[in-house]
C-alpha cells in the first residue's frame, strides 16, 4: 500500500511538470484530431472502473493508398501517414491472429470491398497512458529487483554445502560452466541481409500493401528505446499509431446468389490490455448498423475457437444447417467456426441474447424452447438423412452385385455356351429385385416424415385405363403374337377382411416383405369354375397346378404366356408376395416348398425350350407353394380377332 501511494504520487508530479513543460505549445499541433469520424470520443470502462477513451475512424484502405498525399504525414489521421496506420491495423491483426499469413491480413485489409473501422487515441490520452504505463513498469521492475537481492542472499547462506561431498568430507569437482555471451545476438551474422541479392519481382499489376513495413518496424523501434529511455517524461514525439490504436474490425459487404446481402467481418482484434473495456461490442454494434454499413440481410463471422463464446453471447448463431449457406465464404478461412446474425425486424441495437430466469423469465423460457426444437429439428433431419443414405447404399450394394454376377455371367457364357440361358434367367431375377429395390426406396422417401404405421402396397386402386394399358402393351411384347386383343370388361375381386388380414399377416413374416408385385395366374385352364370363387374367396391349395417345378401357383409378367393355361378370353391379375426368390433351374415335380430362407422360386418357365433364346424371358415363371402370399385383383375379359 506504501509503495501504492509513493507511484500515485510520483506520477502526479511528472504530469505536472509534463503539462507545464507543454502549456506554451499549440495543443493541436501536438495532438491531432482523427479524420473521418463516425462517433465523437468515446468512454470506455472495465468492470474495475478504469477508462480509456477513443475515436471510432472509419478507413477505405484500398481507396486512399491510391490517392496521392501532398505530405507524407498528411494521412486519414493528421500526423500519421496513411501507410503507418496500414502497417498499424495490420500488425494489430497479426499479433491476435497468429495462424494467419501476413500477406493474407494485407490483402484482406486491402481489398476492393473491405472497410476498417479502428478505435484511435488522441495523442494527449496516449501520451499520458503510455507515462502511467512506464512509470508502473519501472516500480514493478525495481519491486523485483529487491526480491531478486533478497532470494540471492537468502541463497548464498547455504552455497557453501553445495560444494562439499558429505560423504568423502572433501571438495566436489566443479563441473565446467559454458557462458553464452551476452553479445551473441549482436554479433551474429545470421540475420544479415544481402544487399546485392535481387528478390523475385512480383507482378506490376498488383500493389504490394506491406511496402514501407520496413521503416515503420524501425520507426515504431527507436520511438520504444526513447520512452523506455527517458525519465518517466514521455513527449508526444515518441507516441507513435501503434501506442494509439485500441482495436478494429474490417468487413466487406457482399451479395450471396445475388440476392441476399451480408455484412461479411472479415477480421477483429482488441489491443490484448483492453479487451475487457467492451470495445469489440462496440465495434460489432457499428458493422450491424445500417448508418454505418447499409441495409443487410445477415451479418457473417468466422470466428476462431476463442472468440466463438464471444460471438454467440450478442446473437450469432453456430447453427450448421444454417449456416451452410454461406459456404462460399469459407474459402480462406481455417480452424474457424461460421457464425450468423440475423438483425430484428425493428431497431439494429446490438444487445447480449444469453439472459437467466432472474434477468429475465420470458425469454429465458422462450430461449429454451428453442433450443428444444432446434434438438428435435436435428435429430429427425439426422434420421431422414440416415434412412435415405441407408437407402442409397443398398443401391449401390445391389448395382455392384449386379455388376458382378454380369462379369461372372459373360465370363461363364464365354467359356460354357451350354449353360447361358440358365444364366440369363439369373440376371433377370437380379434386375427384377433391383427394380423392386428402387421402388422401395420410392416407397420409403414418401413415408420418412409420417410416424404412424403405413400398410403394406396395394395395388387395388389401380385405374382401368392403366389395366387395359399394361394388358395391351404384354401383349404386343409378345412378337410372336399376330392378333389383336381388346379388354370387353373388367370383374374386381370382393374379398373379406379375413383374406386380407390373413395375407397381410403371411406377408409381414416373408423374408422379405417389400417384394411385392402383379402377376398373372397361370392356371385356370384346369379349373375354370373356380375363377368366380377365387374373386371372393382368395386362393386355396384347390388351386395348385403340378407342373415341372412342383405343386403349387403358377404366375407370369407376360399376359400372352398366361393365357396358354388359361380359360379362353378370361385372365386373372392377381397381387403377389414375392418375398425372398430362388432361382431354380431344374425341374423336380415333386417340389412341395422353396428351400430354405426363401419364400418363393424364379424358373424358366414350363414353355422354355433349350436354346430359344428370343422368348426366354417371356416364358419365365414364378412358382409360389402358399396361397395366402397372393391377393386375386381382377378378372380380364377380352377378345381377339386377325391383325389387318
Amino acid at each position: 500500500m506504501q509503495e501504492e501511494g509513493c507511484w500515485k504520487q510520483l506520477c502526479r508530479e511528472l504530469l505536472l511538470e509534463k503539462n507545464s513543460g507543454d502549456s506554451g505549445q499549440d495543443e493541436n499541433s501536438c495532438f491531432g484530431r482523427p479524420g473521418s469520424q463516425i462517433d465523437q470520443k468515446v468512454e470506455f470502462r472495465n468492470k474495475f472502473g478504469e477508462k480509456v477513451f477513443g475515436i471510432p475512424v472509419i478507413i477505405d484502405f484500398n481507396r486512399i493508398l491510391q490517392l496521392k498525399q501532398v505530405h507524407e504525414n498528411d494521412g486519414i489521421i493528421t500526423g500519421v501517414s496513411n501507410r503507418d496506420l496500414l502497417h498499424a491495423v495490420c500488425g494489430l491483426y497479426d499479433i491476435s491472429l497468429p495462424d494467419m499469413e501476413s500477406e493474407t491480413i494485407y490483402n484482406t485489409v486491402c481489398a476492393k470491398w473491405a472497410r476498417t473501422i479502428a478505435i484511435v487515441q488522441d495523442i494527449k490520452d496516449a501520451t499520458d497512458n503510455m507515462m502511467e504505463r512506464l512509470i508502473k513498469k519501472r516500480v514493478r521492475e525495481q519491486k523485483k529487483l529487491l526480491e531478486d537481492q533478497h532470494e540471492k542472499k537468502e541463497a548464498n547462506k547455504d552455497a557453501w554445502k553445495a560444494k562439499i561431498d558429505e560423504v568423502e568430507d572433501i571438495f566436489k569437482e566443479e563441473e565446467e560452466e559454458v557462458h553464452l555471451s551476452a553479445f551473441i545476438d549482436v554479433f551474429s551474422d545470421t540475420d544479415e541481409e544481402d544487399d546485392d541479392v535481387d528478390e523475385e519481382e512480383e507482378d506490376s499489376s498488383e500493389e504490394n500493401y506491406t511496402k514501407g513495413i520496413n521503416t515503420f518496424i524501425k520507426s515504431s523501434f527507436e520511438r520504444r528505446q526513447q520512452r523506455e529511455s527517458s525519465d518517466c517524461l514521455i513527449t508526444p514525439s515518441t507516441i507513435g499509431i501503434e501506442n494509439r490504436l485500441l482495436g478494429c474490425v474490417t468487413f466487406e459487404k457482399k451479395f450471396i446468389e445475388e440476392k441476399q446481402r451480408v455484412i461479411h467481418i472479415t477480421l477483429i482484434s482488441i489491443r490484448p490490455r483492453y479487451r475487457h473495456y467492451k470495445i469489440g461490442q462496440y465495434l460489432l454494434s457499428k458493422c450491424v448498423s445500417p448508418v454505418i454499413t447499409g441495409h443487410f440481410d445477415a451479418v457473417v463471422v468466422h470466428a476462431d475457437n476463442s472468440a466463438v463464446n464471444f460471438f454467440g453471447k450478442y446473437g450469432f448463431s453456430a447453427d450448421v444447417a444454417l449456416n451452410k449457406k454461406w459456404g462460399e465464404l469459407a474459402d480462406a478461412f481455417t480452424n474457424c467456426t461460421l457464425m450468423t446474425y440475423f438483425p430484428p425486424f425493428s431497431g439494429h441495437s446490438l444487445l447480449p441474447t444469453k439472459v437467466t430466469r432472474e434477468q429475465d423469465a420470458d425469454m429465458y423460457e422462450i430461449d429454451q424452447e428453442l433450443e428444444k426444437w432446434q434438438r428435435k429439428s436435428e435429430e429427425a433431419y439426422q434420421g431422414q438423412l440416415t434412412c435415405i443414405l441407408k437407402f442409397r447404399n443398398e443401391i449401390l450394394q445391389l448395382k455392384n452385385t449386379i455388376r458382378v454376377q454380369n462379369e461372372l455371367l459373360n465370363k461363364f457364357v464365354t467359356t460354357n455356351r451350354p449353360n447361358r440361358d440358365a444364366l440369363e434367367i439369373e440376371r433377370d431375377l437380379r434386375s427384377t429385385h433391383l427394380d423392386q429395390a428402387v421402388s422401395s426406396l420410392a416407397r420409403g422417401l414418401q413415408s420418412l416424415n409420417t410416424e404412424s404405421k403405413q400398410p403394406l402396397q396395394s395395388f387395388s386402386g389401380i385405374s382401368n385405363t392403366e389395366i387395359i394399358s399394361r394388358f395391351i402393351q404384354g401383349m404386343e411384347a409378345d412378337g410372336s403374337v399376330k392378333i389383336v386383343y381388346s379388354v370387353t370388361s373388367i370383374n374386381k375381386a370382393i374379398l373379406s377382411s379375413d383374406v386380407y388380414a390373413i395375407y397381410e399377416k403371411t406377408v409381414r413374416h416373408l423374408h422379405d416383405s417389400s417384394m411385392i408385385t402383379t402377376l398373372y395366374f397361370c392356371g385356370s385352364l384346369e379349373k375354370p369354375s373356380r375363377l368366380q370363387h377365387i374373386l371372393t374367396h382368395g386362393f386355396s391349395e384347390e388351386d395348385f397346378s403340378y407342373g415341372e417345378f412342383g405343386r403349387g401357383l403358377y404366375f407370369s409378367k407376360y399376359p400372352s404366356k398366361a393365357a396358354q393355361f388359361s380359360v379362353l378370353g378370361k385372365l386373372l391379375e392377381a397381387q403377389v408376395a414375392l418375398g425372398q426368390t430362388e432361382s431354380v433351374l431344374k425341374c423336380d415335380r415333386t417340389r412341395k416348398s422353396p428351400s430354405e430362407g426363401y419364400d418363393s422360386i424364379f424358373t424358366p418357365g414350363r414353355l422354355y425350350r433349350q436354346g430359344d433364346n428370343e422368348n426366354a424371358m417371356l416364358c419365365q415363371e414364378y412358382v409360389l407353394f402358399d396361397a395366402h402370399q397372393v391377393l386375386p385383383l381382377w378378372i380380364l375379359s377380352y377378345s381377339a380377332y386377325p391383325n389387318s
